[in-house]
């Protein structure tokens, strides 16, 4: 029994010193790596180390280094100890607090945790100089007010910035100045107005004809005031002024005011627009020429009406019809732009027009190469009632477009045309539906008994469309009554049934 105790006392003994010889390693072991540590990553914020001798005569401990950098420390205290009998020693500060290496040893630990030091990389590498140059204050290299511009993306995005800014600029300036210029203008046009309604008026109702036609350019122009009168906008706004007079007054007031025109030279003005390279004032010169009637104009107005512009375009035409004393209609037949429905009613006004007073020849619109222009000659024959042009339509009419064949038609029917009526036969029998049933429509009124026959034939093939059937029934009731009703007696298709009962009853007799 007492054997045992003894063995478990020694057990127990022995446990203990290995456990204490334990923590010692690790203890050292834990300083060793301290000290590495600090070899390493020295130096580190708040920790100071100073080199100091040894007390000798009763005197302190002289410092004879102090220093952030332990391995600095370490070769001064190798150096002080290779020369001086008593061993020296470092001393550790931390925030300028003496301390002791445990304590060293904890804040270095607490720094490692926190990982407030990054920049080891390799313990064999010497950092010092980055280190040392950590601690020197960022300058840049160059200066910014000349180097920066070494960097050409900079300099790119400089220049861009700069080139909005001045843009900016010359838009500002440029906006202040036409608005400044626009309302100066307005000003002075609304002045000039005033100044030119009296002389006007004096000319219109005072003056008589003989008093006007015996005035030149100076007698007349002194109604006008001398310091203005020579000014372009005030002789561009006489002319506004006059121009609007003319097409709100009729009678002698025209001949009056044609007179002031070109008593005042005002006609050489409206040559130099039809110089113009601008649509507006090209369209502003025709319009004055044409009111005007400006002979000498028509050479200036000739080209412009094949102007790309629609509106100088169509101005130019009108001009033409009325200014040109051979109403040859060739210049129209030459367009090569197309002719829109709202330029053939401006057109047909004025031809209209001319067509009471002189004879206008529209045959060379039908043989144009432009298919508008084809379409509105056909049109005119039809809208002036030229008759005597229907069989040339006829010869036309198989080589025509689909566009031009229902225009022809549309002509037979509006005029008459019973001698066209094989012609019209023909039509009814092609594929296309829609000039089928605008043939129909004509047979209805000028057909004959071949014209019933190919009715009631094509009604017997069936399919052709309720806009189809009903105009051939409407036809066939129309020229022969008998043959429709026979016809549709034993007729089993149900929209035909359907369509006889329908024009045959009384309540749609006056619909």
């Amino acid at each position: 029994m007492i054997r045992f105790n003894a063995f478990i006392i020694i057990t127990v003994f022995l446990v203990f010193a290995g456990m204490k010889h334990n923590n010692a390693a690790q203890a050292l072991q834990d300083s060793v790596q301290t000290l590495d540590y600090l070899r390493a990553y020295s130096p580190l914020q708040g920790l100071r180390f100073q080199v100091v001798k040894p007390e000798s005569e009763g005197k302190g401990q002289p410092v004879i280094k102090a220093t952030k950098n332990y391995r600095e420390a370490i070769r001064v205290l190798d150096s002080l100890n290779d020369f001086s009998q008593k061993k020296g020693s470092i001393q550790f500060y931390i925030f300028n607090q003496i301390s002791s290496f445990p304590e060293v040893q904890e804040y270095v630990n607490l720094l490692r945790k926190n990982e407030l030091v990054t920049e080891k990389a390799d313990q064999n590498f010497d950092n010092s100089l980055i280190l040392e140059a950590n601690r020197i204050p960022f300058q840049p290299f160059y200066k910014l007010k000349s180097k920066i511009f070494n960097d050409i993306k900079f300099v790119f995005l400089i220049g861009i910035m700069a080139l909005f800014f001045v843009t900016f600029i010359v838009l500002l300036f440029f906006l202040v100045v036409v608005r400044a210029k626009n309302v100066r203008k307005n000003t002075q046009t609304k002045k000039f107005q005033r100044m030119c309604q009296s002389p006007l008026s004096f000319l219109l109702m005072e003056s008589s004809m003989e008093e006007m036609e015996e005035m030149d350019f100076l007698n007349m122009s002194k109604l006008f005031p001398a310091q203005h009168f020579p000014k372009k906008l005030f002789k561009e706004t006489l002319l506004k002024e006059i121009i609007s007079l003319n097409k709100n007054l009729k009678g002698e007031f025209k001949d009056r005011l044609k007179l002031i025109y070109n008593c005042l030279n005002l006609n050489h003005l409206t040559i130099n627009k039809l110089k113009s390279r601008k649509w507006d004032t090209l369209s502003s010169g025709i319009v004055e020429s044409n009111e005007m009637d400006v002979i000498a104009a028509i050479p200036y107005i000739e080209p412009l009406a094949s102007n790309k512009n629609h509106i100088v375009r169509t101005n130019a035409v009108i001009a033409l019809l009325n200014l040109s004393p051979n109403k040859d209609l060739q210049f129209l037949a030459k367009q090569k732009y197309p002719l829109s429905k709202w330029q053939q009613m401006s057109i047909y006004r004025v031809i209209k027009y001319i067509a009471t007073e002189e004879k206008i020849d529209l045959i060379p619109l039908l043989e144009s190469k432009n298919n508008t222009v084809r379409v509105f000659g056909i049109r005119l024959v039809r809208y002036l009632g030229k008759f005597e042009i229907i069989p040339h339509l006829s010869r036309m009419f198989f080589q025509s477009t689909e566009e031009e064949k229902q225009e022809i038609l549309s002509t037979i029917k509006s005029l008459s045309a019973f001698t066209e009526v094989e012609l019209v036969n023909e039509a009814f029998l092609t594929q296309s539906k829609e000039i089928a049933i605008i043939a129909a429509d004509v047979l209805k009124d000028i057909g004959n008994e071949d014209s019933v026959q190919l009715m009631v034939n094509r009604l017997k093939e069936g399919n052709l469309g309720f806009e189809l059937t009903k105009t051939i029934l409407t036809g066939l009731l129309a020229l022969a009554p008998d043959k429709f009703e026979e016809f549709t007696e034993n007729m089993p298709f149900k929209e035909v049934i359907a369509i006889r009962d329908h024009l045959k009853d009384p309540m749609f007799d006056y619909v």
